[in-house]
Order: structure tokens, then sequence, then C-alpha cells
């Protein structure tokens, strides 16, 4: 039987910080990733046997915002390459970025440098007009910037970046993602999507009756969740409760 391959977004969709996990799940928690600040991430019991099945069944490929040095402090087992830096980076199983596509973004991306690098300057002075207490940096892999990150500091659910998201203009044609303490702007040549399109496409080439699964949880997600045969998402994500409030169909 060919094994399916399936896409999966890391940060709650498999863990989260332990601040986002259920009251309950306290002493039966295990870390997922270890953290700089000492906010590691952590998987509940229902999300370490997924991973566990997941693994064990099916090829799997990490999709997630997470760059290069942080996608090292992931403790779990993949061994089927990743998508980083919401696409703009492929790993193959070896671990290595994927030459062929690093070259596609480099071009891609060549004439948008001094625009992150201004999104950035101008996002930092609105926090500031704000009073809020943000940090930034752009996303960098093989020296070229990719996209820029505003994570609030003074709330780890991102209550402050709300104000700064309403003043702060992208470039037309790029994708604003907010969920929680993570407001990112990533022009428009960058996306899962597109990566995650270019890699089921090798596979439908080499293995063309392949079962394609896609996991994930922010809205953003939605976009390379719907190239897949079936998809999911954890039920207190983002996306579930975009689907519930356009259905409403609003938890009794």
């Amino acid at each position: 039987m060919t094994r399916p391959l399936v896409f999966v977004d890391l940060d709650d969709t498999l863990f989260q910080t332990r601040q986002k996990c259920p009251d309950g799940e306290a002493p039966h928690l295990t870390r997922a990733t270890t953290a700089r600040n000492d906010n590691h991430s952590f998987m509940t019991r229902p999300q370490k046997a997924f991973v566990e099945w997941l693994l064990r069944g099916a090829d799997v490929v990490p999709v997630t915002a997470r760059g290069s040095e942080a996608f090292k402090a992931v403790h779990l087992p993949f061994r089927c390459g990743a998508v980083l830096a919401n696409g703009g980076v492929l790993l193959t199983p070896n671990g290595a970025p994927d030459p062929e596509w690093r070259a596609e973004i480099a071009r891609d991306l060549a004439s948008m440098t001094s625009g992150l690098q201004d999104l950035l300057e101008r996002g930092r002075d609105a926090a500031r007009a704000l009073g809020l207490d943000v940090r930034s940096w752009l996303v960098v892999e093989n020296e070229l910037p990719i996209y820029a990150v505003f994570k609030d500091n003074a709330d780890p659910f991102g209550a402050g970046l709300a104000g700064l998201e309403n003043v702060l203009r992208a470039e037309p044609g790029w994708t604003v993602h907010r969920n929680a303490n993570n407001l990112a702007f990533i022009p428009g040549v960058v996306s899962k999507a597109r990566a995650v399109a270019h890699l089921i496409a090798r596979a439908r080439r080499d293995a063309p009756g392949r079962p394609i699964l896609g996991f994930g949880d922010s809205d953003t997600d939605f976009a390379f969740l719907s190239l897949c045969d079936l998809w999911g998402a954890p039920p207190n994500s983002q996306i579930a409760k975009t689907l519930g409030k356009s259905l409403n169909l609003a938890p009794k």
C-alpha cells in the first residue's frame, strides 16, 4: 500500500506553548520544542498520540513559518523534508536546502529586500507610537530576507497586534497573517501553498494515486490545505472558529 503524504503545520497544530495547553493536561505534557526564552512548546496526550500515528504510517512533511534555526529547536523526528519560512525554504529529506527552490525564491524576492526592511522600520515606529512593547525581525534564509514578523512582549496572545495591523500597510499582493501572538507580512511570491503545490506535483508524478492529507490551524493555512485530498484542523483553531462563524455553528 502506498504510504500517505501528509503536510502538517507545527505551532498550534501539533504543539503549542504551555499557556495555550488545557489545564487538565498539565501533568501529562510532552515538550516538543526548546525556546531560548524558555517559552517552550508542548504536546498534549492526544497530540502526542496523533504525531506518533502519523510518523508510523505516513511520510510527514512539516509546513511551518519557522525558519531553519527555529525548526532545529523542534524535537520531533521528521525525515521527509520540510517547508520552512512560510514556503521560502524547502528542505530535502537529508536536511539540506533544495537548490532548485532556493534559486527560484531568490530570483522572485530579489527586488523586495528594501520593501521588507522599510516595512520593518515602519512597523517599529508604529508600535512605539501606539505604546506597544513588541519584538520584530526579518526572517532571513541564506542571506535573503523573506518576511517580517512582529510579536507582542506584553501578551502571549498578542492583544496589541490588532492595533499594529490596522495602521501598518503592506505592499499590494502581500499576505498579512495574524494569529494569536504572531503578525507577519509576507511577500506574495512566498507562500506555504506555492511550496506545497511544488511538492504535490512531484509526488503525483512519482505516484499518481498517492493519498495526500493536510493539517493546519491558521486561516492562511487553508490555501495549502485545499490542495490536499483531505484536510483537518484543531477544534479551537483559527480555521475552525472562522468556519463556525461563517456557518453560524458556534458551540452551544
